[in-house]
């Protein structure tokens, strides 16, 4: 096994809370009140959805407008910590990469002579090199969705919101403590709330959450039948969740697979310039150079964060200017500098 990386759980596609769209020769992220099953490829520029969205809509072909706002999950571990993780987190917008990760305690960063060094981390508010590298609060969740036929993986869920994250982490600590290791046997389902405050104007925005999908004494009783199960098959799972967190502990990023369009609509808007016909797109830096003059990807560069524009993220209210038909939204979301809330 090689040291200095994170060997994660294997990820089939992403459970996906808005989406990329470009208008005026810009790629802009988008908020849907909605979720979107994807795999983990692009045609013409968008995820190609995963066949499990289009199965979890039929079983739910009350939903008049066709838009996934609950899909039944499982989690794979036993663990929260396993299930989920939030982190600050500081990317580099030129190099595409992940430079700084911490929990508000501990960071470890990337230095520019690529080594790695492990700091105090204020958070995002009151760090300066975070205020710099656009550092912000950063969630993955892990679920399997019924249907899917690979035991051993599932798909994941990336949020920038920090209602997302709260609810999520709360949902999933709550959950262990009651169902212990019966948890990965319970039926839950992922939906989508609506909240509004007065930070965001009383404009309604969008986050997920987790319910039981049953009646809990039941759901206990059924989760306990099916533990057992397993016991009896001489399946150790206590030893299988142990071996995944030394996996996911052997690197100092969780995640190093993540590439930059994983990360671009939680990034901001990106400019795109045309230079020329017939070539293939490609992504540069800032100063919009290019190394074969045909389209260049431009991302937005991002001013210092005010002591409003913090507030303002902490509480969703960036989420709003995806909602359809919102007054003024466009220039609600110029103050999150275009940023992707999930």
């Amino acid at each position: 096994m090689l040291h200095n990386i994170a060997y994660v759980t294997p990820v089939l596609g992403a459970i996906r809370l808005g989406h990329m769209e470009e208008r005026n020769g810009k790629r802009l992220p988008q908020k849907d009140d909605f979720f979107s099953i994807t795999g983990l490829h692009k045609e013409v520029g968008q995820w190609v959805p995963d066949p499990l969205q289009k199965a979890t809509l039929e079983q739910q072909s009350e939903t008049a407008d066709q838009k996934l706002r609950a899909i039944p999950v499982r989690v794979l571990y036993a663990d929260p910590e396993l299930n989920s993780s939030e982190r600050y987190e500081a990317y580099d917008i030129e190099k595409k990469r992940l430079v700084c990760a911490g929990d508000g305690k501990n960071a470890k960063r990337i230095e520019d002579n690529g080594t790695i060094s492990e700091i105090p981390c204020p958070g995002d508010a009151y760090c300066e090199f975070g205020r710099h590298n656009r550092c912000g609060i950063f969630g993955r969740a892990l679920f399997q969705i019924a249907g899917q036929t690979d035991q051993m993986g599932a798909y994941i869920l990336r949020t920038a919101s920090y209602n997302a994250v709260n609810t999520l982490r709360s949902k999933l600590v709550g959950l262990n403590a009651l169902f212990g290791d019966r948890l990965p046997f319970v039926p839950l389902k992922l939906v989508m709330r609506t909240k509004s405050s007065p930070l965001s104007m009383n404009t309604p925005f969008y986050y997920p959450d987790l319910e039981l999908d049953g009646d809990i004494v039941e759901l206990a009783k059924q989760a306990e039948v099916q533990r057992q199960k397993m016991v009896d098959a001489g399946l150790d799972r206590s030893a299988f969740e142990s071996k995944m967190k030394t996996l996911r502990n052997n690197g100092p990023f969780e995640d190093p697979s993540e590439i930059f369009e994983d990360r671009e609509e939680f990034l901001g808007a990106t400019e795109i310039v045309i230079k020329g016909e017939g070539s293939e797109l490609s992504t540069t830096s800032q100063d919009g150079s290019t190394s074969n003059g045909a389209k260049t990807v431009r991302t937005t560069p991002f001013p210092r964060k005010t002591k409003l524009q913090q507030a303002l993220a902490l509480h969703d209210i960036s989420a709003i200017y995806a909602v359809p038909g919102q007054p003024g939204a466009a220039e609600i979301s110029s103050l999150s500098h275009g940023t992707h809330p999930n």
